[in-house]
């Protein structure tokens, strides 16, 4: 008579032979022998762990324990056991469940769950139900892998299989268990929590380039630094997926060779590339400060930016679209408030169209506009303003536009990146008041070049009409007086200007400053020296970088050389990293004869701004004057390498190579600069000389007459009568030459 049945919860334990029906098919007796061998190694490690073997099932084993740890803890010495037995490979299940005795035989839910989850196993792998995996979870050592909540058969609720991972059995292979099972792999990481800890970390990462930029603007460091931290956020995500993947779930869980190989590994390529990127980038303070003493011994504190972090800009005249050429004059005029409105911040470096030089006459900004065909410098295309920026090196450039209805002015601005050519800002303002127009650009122009908020709120910075003058009428007559200069070479006409916009507004500092220079170019010095005195007594209207610039002038009028050098030695030592002050230095370092001093300062102007490629040449136009010809050369080809498509390269070579009178050497280096441009003056007039000094006048005359026909600016035109009457003086041509 059978035993009544009985039922209890306990932990159930499958194993299985892997690949046993092909091995019993192709070799019977060695498998039998197998089926013992893995039977005597099951059934002590079965008993060490307090457990049962109940069945032995052909090639497997059916048993329980007390507590799912042990089966665990059981069925990991039983893989770790086989792992070097090449032919005796098995899978194993395990679940807690109810079974039922009743005699010999055992059945039940528990057991029914167990054989359908052994398996989902791999070779060499072991499989536990979500029951067995809830005891085991904070057990140290122990880790595993959730495959997803499985149908099994003949069980009428899905069950959640997951997959053993122990250190110490290779053959255990997530992959192909997920494979088997028909995980995703969204679920294996949704189940290591792989993408929760990634947002988090992202979200960190973004709130520390927040933090970033906050101090970035808050305390004036470098802008480099939140593109830093976005740089080491992104290096170190491989690290952070992989402490995730391997130890995303709850409890100690021990380091895999991923891990010790694959995080040193990350952390050395992220430092690699960190030092890539920002190496030679300041990652400190944008500014520094200095200490000096004026010119009455008071010290005078100042801080500055560093040159790396100043924005190089290029601005152009504004276009009339109002339809009313009236109005035309604003062209220039809106130009030239925005400039003088920037120039008061050390962090903004603007070249433009209506610089004026210390001897008046044209910059080489606008020189490049009207040998394009563009005299009056309106109507450009954006093409020929990016080719300008950067043959200047500005890192930006800007355009506007604006027209007038109704008394109300709607102007509009674009900031480029000159590298890309790409607008980088586009604003529209409106008002009636133009000056009140220009200070809101101003401000806004600076916050789109991200200068930091804090600098551009302490920094000192009057309203346009302060510095130049709050008539519009007498602002009008200063730009007619400046077009005339500019244009048309007329300082006649430009005084008449300059002289209304003073009746006008008697303490216009600007219009004072370019009317001495008209008074000069005009001789009319005792004008010029009347026009300086309301100049120095309204100085405290200019920015201060301007008022050392005009103190210069003032000095150089006075024949006072010491305090001319002077304002200029202060101007350096107070703003080291200005490269303006260091031009002017290096020009009064000339007038002193002391060359390798004015050498000197424009090295420096290089050591700031390695892109001043336009200095290589002049140190080589100064190295040349001293002699030293060979180290000319080097700086003369330098600049070569940077611009091959500049003449200027192969022309100051030419002139180098003529001053050593190597005619056939410098005729090559001109015919070089020829090619790039063809109808470059001065090119011409020098290989015409180059002729002259051969005793070829037939040549020489011939190429002086070409030159002239294709001569288009007064100032080639000049150039070349000036050649013909030295040419007619060394042939003793008088007249010809007093007719030129």
């Amino acid at each position: 008579m059978s035993s009544e049945p009985k039922r209890k919860l306990t932990a159930i334990m499958f194993t299985d032979m892997v690949g046993f029906t092909a091995m019993m098919q192709r070799d019977e007796p060695k498998t039998q022998k197998l089926v013992v061998k893995q039977r005597d190694i099951i059934k002590p490690l079965v008993e060490k762990h307090n457990g049962k073997v109940l069945q032995y099932t052909g090639d497997g084993t059916l048993c329980t324990f007390g507590s799912a740890i042990a089966a665990v803890n059981c069925a990991v010495e039983i893989q770790k056991a086989l792992k070097n037995e090449a032919e005796l490979n098995l899978r194993i299940g395990i679940h807690v469940g109810d079974i039922v005795f009743e005699g010999d035989d055992i059945y039940g839910d528990g057991v029914n769950v167990a054989s359908r989850i052994e398996p989902l196993a791999e070779p060499g792998g072991i499989c536990v139900s979500g029951q067995v995996y809830d005891n085991i979870k904070n057990q140290p050592g122990l880790e595993a892998t959730s495959l997803g909540s499985k149908e099994l058969k003949n069980v009428e609720r899905a069950v959640e299989v997951f997959a053993l991972v122990v250190e110490g059995l290779p053959a255990i292979k997530e992959t192909g268990a997920r494979m088997n099972a028909g995980v995703s792999i969204v679920q294996v990481l949704y189940t290591r929590r792989v993408p929760h800890v990634l947002g988090v970390y992202l979200l960190f990462s973004w709130g520390i380039i927040q933090l970033l930029n906050w101090l970035v603007n808050e305390y004036v460091l470098s802008p480099y630094l939140p593109d830093f931290g976005l740089a080491a956020s992104l290096s170190l995500v491989p690290t952070i997926l992989m402490l995730t993947y391997f130890h995303g779930k709850a409890g100690l869980h021990p380091w895999t060779k991923v891990e010790k190989i694959g995080i040193p590994l990350n952390l050395v390529a992220a430092v690699v590339v960190m030092f890539v990127i920002f190496q030679g980038k300041d990652l400190g303070a944008a500014t520094k400060t200095v200490i000096v003493e004026d010119e009455n011994g008071k010290k005078i504190e100042r801080v500055i930016p560093k040159s790396e972090f100043r924005k190089k800009i290029a601005l152009f005249f504004f276009d009339n679209e109002s339809g009313d050429s009236t109005l035309n004059w604003l062209q220039y005029g809106l130009a030239e408030m925005l400039i003088l409105d920037l120039i008061q911040d050390i962090f903004v470096e603007v070249r433009y169209a209506y610089e004026v030089g210390l001897g008046g006459g044209q910059s080489t900004f606008y020189m490049k506009m009207k040998k394009a065909g563009f005299a009056e410098g309106i109507g450009l295309p954006l093409t020929l303003k990016r080719e300008i920026a950067h043959d200047l090196h500005l890192d930006y450039f800007i355009v506007g536009s604006f027209k007038e209805e109704n008394d109300i002015f709607t102007i509009e601005t674009v900031l480029y990146k000159t590298e890309s050519g790409k607008p980088i800002a586009d604003n529209v303002y409106e008002g009636t008041d133009l000056f009140e127009l220009v200070d809101a650009i101003s401000v806004k122009l600076k916050h789109d070049l991200e200068i930091p908020d804090r600098h551009i709120a302490e920094v000192t910075d009057l309203p346009v009409s302060e510095m130049l003058t709050d008539s519009i009428n007498a602002f009008r007559s200063y730009i007619a007086g400046k077009n005339a200069a500019i244009f048309d070479n007329d300082w006649n006409r430009s005084v008449e200007h300059m002289e209304n916009a003073v009746r006008l507004d008697p303490t216009f500092s600007y219009a004072y400053f370019i009317l001495q220079e008209g008074y000069m170019l005009t001789n009319q010095g005792q004008k010029r020296e009347e026009a300086f005195g309301p100049l120095m007594q309204h100085l405290y209207k200019l920015p201060e970088r301007v008022r050392y610039l005009v103190k210069v002038v003032y000095y150089d009028f006075k024949e006072d050389p010491d305090k001319q050098f002077g304002v200029a030695k202060m101007m350096v030592d107070l703003y080291p990293d200005d490269i303006m002050g260091h031009q002017l230095l290096s020009m009064l370092y000339m007038g002193r004869g002391q060359r390798d001093e004015a050498v000197s300062e424009l090295k420096r102007i290089l050591e700031l701004d390695p892109e001043q490629y336009d200095v290589l040449q002049q140190i080589g136009s100064f190295l040349k004057d001293k002699g030293e010809f060979e180290e000319a050369l080097k700086y003369y080809k330098e600049y070569a390498d940077h611009f091959p498509a500049d003449y200027k390269s192969f022309a100051a070579i030419g002139d180098l190579y003529t001053t050593l009178g190597n005619y056939e050497e410098a005729q090559s280096y001109y015919d070089k600069a020829l090619i790039i441009e063809p109808t470059e003056v001065s090119v011409l007039i020098t290989l015409a000389d180059i002729q002259r000094r051969l005793g070829n006048f037939e040549g020489a005359l011939k190429q002086y007459e070409a030159a002239l026909i294709v001569s288009k600016i007064a100032q080639d035109s000049v150039s070349l009568y000036a050649a013909f009457e030295s040419f007619y003086e060394e042939k003793g041509e008088i007249n010809k030459a007093l007719e030129y």
